[in-house]
């Protein structure tokens, strides 16, 4: 029996506030990072298809595990079926080993990515790749002005993310799993990464220091 390649959906967003009912998948393998977006808007005759996607979409839309008879993970499944030997062409397993694997921050945050769109044509799903120079998205951030830093360099230190290597327990998860220890120092010292997702909350917790 063939082993379901391994790969994480980081996120899933609809555009239920923009109107539309498209979706969007972030998913991650080996490191590379796959968006991948589905819109109704390009499914051609294919309404049976138009309607179970509509169908999905609900659960999406409502964090719910389960609507009827519908549960989320039928449409992780049915979402990432077309993509799956993309993902395993484009995002090969490393050549070293697995214990030497390394990942930096910086190749975290801004991993190689590639975009997709779902085609449905006469009911058969068709996955499209779609050149992009820059990404779809981007890693959240919070700038400080100059005296904000000078006065956080006095009793912190301020890293250079490529010098920062992901830490787990199985060197392996580093390609899959969610982001939440980190070495410095030439991989001496493991801190707790922490990511920047509000400016006003970021500056209130520093500032608390």
């Amino acid at each position: 029996m063939a082993t379901t390649p391994r790969y994480r959906i980081e996120s899933i967003t609809t555009g239920l506030r923009s109107g539309n009912h498209d979706a969007r998948f972030s998913v991650r393998r080996n490191g590379k990072a796959f968006y991948i977006k589905i819109s109704p808007t390009k499914f051609i005759n294919s309404p049976n298809m138009t309607e179970k996607y509509m169908a999905y979409l609900e659960v999406l839309e409502s964090g719910e595990e389960v609507i009827g008879d519908i549960h989320d993970t039928d449409v992780y499944e049915w979402a990432m079926a077309p993509f799956v030997s993309l993902l395993v062409e484009l995002a090969p397993p490393p050549e070293c080993g697995l214990k030497d694997i390394k990942i930096t921050l910086h190749e975290h945050q801004f991993p190689e990515f590639f975009v997709f769109e779902l085609d449905i044509i006469d009911k058969k799903l068709r996955p499209r790749r779609v050149v992009a120079e820059t990404s779809p998205v981007r890693p959240s951030f919070v700038t400080f002005d100059d005296d904000f830093l000078d006065d956080l360099e006095t009793w912190t230190a301020l890293y250079d993310p490529a010098g920062i290597v992901l830490s787990f327990k199985d060197p392996e998860d580093a390609r899959f799993k969610p982001l939440n220890k980190v070495l410095i120092d030439d991989c001496r010292t493991e801190c707790f990464f922490k990511p920047c997702n509000f400016g006003v909350q970021i500056r209130r917790e520093l500032g608390t220091y």
